[in-house]
């Protein structure tokens, strides 16, 4: 793959996070407007959350976002439209639940329970979107008719898609051990 092919993926990464946090403000500035007392005994309770086993609540987690993050992934073949939609659709997602826990608890629940792994979970998304980009990156570099081999965009897809993948794991893991412990 040539530097082009490498930046372009390094720009869509970058690229991906700036939408990320857009929508994320875009959520906070959603869940001002929302009366969370609904919320509050379903949705953010510690104790809930202290209540099931961590083994459980790791296996529930990696579940989740698995199914996500293959999701994301299988969405390569729309060439990381898929991907684009899970990021703006978490991004507003995430502004929302953190909007609410911070005014339903505190700033200190909220970096606790939730932007501890969040920020995890966040990388793992954008690497996974990031990811579902490259075939199309290879298609430009193949209109613009550079010299493009498709085994370095493969194992580039790879890599990210492993890093994505492993983040998730580790999401889960800080989630269900130590966010739960620090709540």
């Amino acid at each position: 793959m040539s530097g082009h092919g490498m930046n372009d993926i390094k720009k869509s990464f970058i690229t991906l996070n700036i939408i990320y946090l857009v929508f994320f403000i875009i959520g906070i500035l959603i869940s001002s407007q929302m009366d969370n007392s609904i919320y509050k005994e379903q949705i953010f309770n510690p104790q809930a959350a202290k209540a099931l086993p961590s083994n459980q609540l790791f296996w529930d987690i990696l579940k989740n976002n698995m199914c996500v993050g293959l999701k994301i992934l299988a969405g390569t073949l729309s060439l990381g439209i898929v991907g684009i939609g899970y990021i703006c659709f978490n991004g507003t997602f995430f502004g929302i639940v953190s909007g609410i826990a911070i005014k339903t608890y505190s700033i200190s629940y909220y970096l606790k329970a939730i932007a501890f792994h969040g920020v995890f979970e966040i990388i793992a998304l954008t690497v996974l979107s990031t990811a579902g980009i490259i075939p199309l990156i290879f298609i430009k570099d193949k209109v613009l008719k550079k010299d493009v081999g498709i085994s370095a965009y493969i194992k580039s897809f790879i890599r990210l898609a492993l890093v994505g993948l492993l983040l998730i794991l580790l999401c889960a893991f800080i989630e269900a051990f130590i966010s739960k412990s620090l709540i």
